[in-house]
């Protein structure tokens, strides 16, 4: 997972008015149904992406790998660099709901 200058300066901002100081992502559901969550705890040690202090198992790291949050007119945004379209395991791209 990479985190943006842009999208780090949106999520101090989020941790701050929580009072938390650590951003934690976590997945919801299976397959094409999989929700990516994310939620502000208080911490004594996490790792580290781009100066924030991030939690999140290692499955639902292997999952992020290859995105990118980032930040367009103020708001957070998800990007991949690959979508699953019919390599899709749970549904051989046929739901829509991978993308």
């Amino acid at each position: 997972m990479k985190i943006t200058d842009s999208a780090k300066v949106i999520l101090e901002q989020i941790l701050d008015q929580e009072n938390k100081n650590c951003i934690t992502f976590f997945t919801q559901g299976e397959g094409c149904q999989t929700r990516l969550c994310m939620d502000c705890i208080v911490v004594t040690d996490a790792m580290q992406i781009n100066g924030l202090y991030v939690d999140m198992s290692e499955e639902t790291a292997r999952l992020l790998e290859d995105i990118t949050l980032d930040a367009e007119d103020g708001n957070l945004v998800i990007t991949s660099m690959h979508s699953c379209g019919s390599s899709c395991s749970s549904c051989s791209g046929g739901c829509g709901g991978c993308q």
